[in-house]
């Protein structure tokens, strides 16, 4: 399960079991914002590919597609490590 930071640049992998924040990842090389245009839009689908998240924000032009390791797209590591920033 991936949710925005109101406000930041970072969204966070959080275990859907436990509600704990297991990763975070810096998005804010992405795209320019200020004010309500937030990275809010995070999408998770195998029929894009198990090492894909789709990243857009609130009134963005684009959408982004990151590619991360599957560990750590899906949460199989909990060591609760940052993720490298997204390019």
């Amino acid at each position: 399960l991936w949710v925005n930071q109101w406000h930041t640049n970072i969204v966070w992998r959080v275990d859907p079991l436990t509600g704990e924040c297991e990763a975070k990842l810096d998005v804010g090389k992405l795209h320019s914002w200020r004010g309500e245009q937030t990275p809010n839009g995070l999408a998770y689908s195998v029929l894009l590919g198990s090492e894909s998240l789709l990243v857009t924000g609130k009134q963005w032009p684009s959408m982004f597609l990151l590619r991360l390791a599957p560990t750590d797209l899906c949460g199989l590591d909990t060591t609760g490590a940052a993720l490298p920033a997204a390019p």
